[in-house]
């Protein structure tokens, strides 16, 4: 056990709250899947493709992701999108010192209580795991609720785009601890003789802090590190986020629809087969479908349903609620170079021609600059909505993040600037 895990589960186990009941052990364990790569959204575009409730006699329409063409469906953000270009270095410091003061306590604290544990009756530390576990729910509960609030802020003009993005790491964290903790939980559990916390309930509460500890914010944890940099395209609204990052080989989008979560609901896959689930979650997703193998399992112990897809241009997560029997989160990670384009525009200005490549959905669109007259790849400057997000380098190209349906590219070279207005084109 870590450091960071041992002084969690003190402060867990300290904690004197009601016991909930602790089950016999679970025959029917639900198995925790692996973790994939980044998620999409374009602002201020409708959904566009719709699925019928799986209720039955119901025909109540949930809002789905928008439809691409050869390539993967989407998630998208709906009404007014707050969006800003960012980089993020290692002046993050600050974020993760004090998400880490939160998670301290007094060693000598877990060692004691680690005695105790061992000294309880049967009954006594049944109680210990069940408050620590009770309170683990609460503060995976927590997580999201600190989510919501600070990208709602955001889109209002609240908060800065680096506090947002401190918040998600300091959930990426948390997260980690809470994964680590609950798998002791578990461990602790099965010592106690009759008892065990349930497989399939506490694999649902994994994959719920899963939400958390996505590749992308990885990354972003990762330009704590001297030298490391991250180009991020950070889209908030009422109703949701999206964060993604491109460079030259991978492009990375996660995105969370807010009320496409209602653990309140009645879960609406309850009643049928998994495999119908599964068909019908992958309605949302045809083309993925078609170029992959879908891999879907069963949380509803927290109304929820994990898809796990792998295709010919990357990989698809999806987690989709049973309340709503909607796509709650998605996270994407693409080969750029796979990608289909829908559109090329070319300019020409102060002896450069700028190349202007677009993608469905939104997707990454590709500059390039050249010579006018000799076609030689330049190195220039490029700047999105007056940001500046990169260099084209030794092959005249990079790859951008498209804000919006609308947005103004410039770059500058040596040899000249050239600034346009490039209007998106349909997926």
């Amino acid at each position: 056990m870590n450091g960071a895990t041992a002084v969690l589960l003190a402060l867990l186990l300290v904690v004197s709250l009601p016991a909930v009941a602790v089950t016999a052990a679970d025959s029917g364990a639900g198995s925790v899947g692996n973790d994939l790569a980044g998620v999409g959204e374009s602002p201020q575009q409708e959904d566009s493709l719709h699925v019928s409730s799986v209720e039955s006699n119901n025909t109540t329409e949930y809002a789905a992701p928008v439809e691409a063409n050869d390539t993967t469906n989407r998630l998208q953000l709906d009404g007014d999108v707050r969006s800003e270009h960012t980089d993020h270095s290692n002046d993050l410091g600050t974020a993760l010192a004090s998400s880490d003061d939160e998670l301290r306590v007094d060693h000598k604290q877990y060692r004691l209580l680690d005695r105790e544990f061992d000294d309880a009756s049967t009954e006594e530390q049944a109680e210990m795991v069940e408050a620590a576990y009770d309170r683990l729910k609460e503060r995976s509960d927590g997580l999201e609720s600190r989510e919501r609030e600070v990208v709602r802020e955001h889109a209002d003009g609240g908060p800065s785009t680096t506090e947002l993005i401190q918040t998600l790491i300091r959930n990426h964290n948390e997260a980690e601890v809470l994964s680590s903790v609950l798998s002791d939980l578990r461990d602790r559990a099965n010592e106690i003789r009759g008892y065990s916390i349930s497989p399939q309930e506490a694999n649902a509460v994994d994959k719920v802090l899963n939400f958390h500890t996505t590749p992308i914010r990885s990354d972003l944890e990762s330009t704590m590190q001297p030298n490391q940099r991250t180009e991020l395209l950070i889209q908030t609204s009422e109703d949701g986020y999206s964060i993604s990052t491109v460079d030259d080989r991978n492009y990375v989008v996660e995105t969370t629809r807010f009320s496409h979560r209602d653990t309140d609901k009645p879960d609406q896959f309850a009643t049928i087969e998994t495999s119908e689930a599964l068909d019908r979650t992958m309605v949302f997703y045809p083309w993925a479908d078609t170029h992959g193998s879908p891999h879907f399992q069963d949380h509803s112990s927290e109304n929820l349903y994990w898809l796990d897809v792998g295709h010919t241009q990357g990989a698809l997560e999806v987690y989709v609620d049973g309340g709503t029997a909607s796509v709650h989160r998605e996270i994407q990670q693409l080969r750029v170079a796979s990608l289909p384009t829908t559109d090329e525009t070319n300019w020409i200005e102060d002896d450069l021609e700028l190349s202007i490549t677009e993608t469905p959905a939104n997707g990454p669109a590709k500059v390039s600059v050249t010579g006018a007259d000799d076609d030689e790849p330049q190195n220039a400057t490029v700047s999105v909505d007056g940001t500046e997000v990169g260099e084209t380098g030794i092959d005249g190209t990079l790859w951008i993040l498209p804000p919006a349906s609308e947005y103004d590219v410039e770059v500058a070279s040596a040899d000249g600037t050239v600034e346009v207005t490039v209007s998106g084109g349909e997926g």
